[in-house]
């Protein structure tokens, strides 16, 4: 076969047939770098579907899923009753790849969360078996956050920076809490007054960590990566990364549960605020520590969210000196 192949592209040297069949072949005998070069001139040459089908396995086999997805739905566009295709590509959108419904449903959560540059508002905080410093047993605490990405200018970098700063405002508690996270580096936690960090339970930072991360969609932009698989019921999207997973509502295209090793958030209710879908109130789960089958929880409920500017001010107050 390769003896004829050859011969007839030395005839014709830019035939997008031939180099499919030695592309094809090269696939065949394990060559896939050769076969994916000579597969891409092919269909550079002649958009044709059973070329993009077999530059698609090409792809598939040096495991380029989201490449291949793509290269299979072309594939499709020539030709749409391919059976054979359509099974290939419903077999990859079992991961996150390009063309798959919940990394469209993904997208969305995210592109509404991107809108939200500065976010602040007032916070009701309940807790159960857990963060009693911050909880009253008599009252639930009030307070304010504010929410800000790239709001430090003179620190480059290419990824969204976070600043985030929840204020206690529980008249039973003295003194006031306030507390502070920040993915920039060298300063990402801090606790004021100083000295009641160490009263806190050791999960609070990893709170305040997912809670900003939730809020700019970092957390959720975790799973566009084609090592996430996917299940898919009737309801809802379920991702899975590693030791982490995400759950989408597939009616309303929304996170409703974010599980990161041990910790969990529930989603339980959104609000729409400025036509982007914000989420109102939310639960903290996670394990007792040396104690089977025992969680403990925060519950917080959002309310008067704003996406007015949220000034320099305001995270210098009450810092740590």
């Amino acid at each position: 076969a390769r003896k004829h192949i050859e011969r007839s592209l030395e005839l014709e040297p830019n035939n997008p047939a031939y180099l499919d069949s030695l592309g094809w072949l090269n696939f065949r005998e394990g060559n896939f770098k050769r076969s994916q070069n000579q597969l891409q001139e092919a269909a550079g040459q002649m958009p044709d579907a059973t070329i993009f089908d077999h530059l698609g396995d090409c792809l598939r086999a040096q495991n380029d899923l989201a490449g291949a997805a793509l290269t299979y739905n072309r594939s499709l566009e020539l030709s749409p009753k391919n059976e054979s295709v359509k099974k290939k590509l419903a077999q990859l959108n079992l991961w996150m790849v390009p063309t798959s419904p919940v990394r469209k449903a993904l997208k969305q959560f995210e592109y509404g969360l991107q809108k939200a540059s500065n976010l602040s508002g007032a916070m009701l905080f309940e807790s159960k078996n857990g963060l009693e410093r911050l909880v009253s047993a008599q009252a639930a605490a009030h307070g304010f956050f504010y929410m800000r990405k790239n709001g430090k200018l003179e620190i480059s970098s290419a990824a969204t920076q976070t600043e985030l700063r929840v204020d206690f405002l529980n008249p039973l508690m003295a003194p006031s809490i306030t507390l502070r996270y920040k993915n920039f580096p060298n300063e990402q936690w801090g606790v004021f007054p100083p000295e009641i960090k160490t009263q806190l339970p050791p999960e609070t930072e990893s709170i305040m960590e997912m809670l900003a991360s939730l809020l700019s969609g970092k957390l959720s932009e975790d799973f566009d990566h084609p090592d996430t698989a996917i299940e898919e019921n009737q309801k809802f999207y379920l991702l899975r990364r590693g030791e982490r997973s995400l759950r989408i509502d597939k009616k309303r295209s929304l996170v409703t549960e974010i599980q990161d090793r041990s910790q969990f958030i529930e989603i339980d209710k959104y609000q729409v605020i400025n036509g982007v879908s914000l989420p109102a109130k939310l639960t903290f789960r996670w394990p007792v520590l040396g104690a089977l089958s025992k969680w403990q929880s925060l519950q917080v409920e959002f309310s008067q969210l704003s996406f007015e500017k949220i000034e320099n001010k305001i995270f210098d107050i009450g810092k740590e000196p």
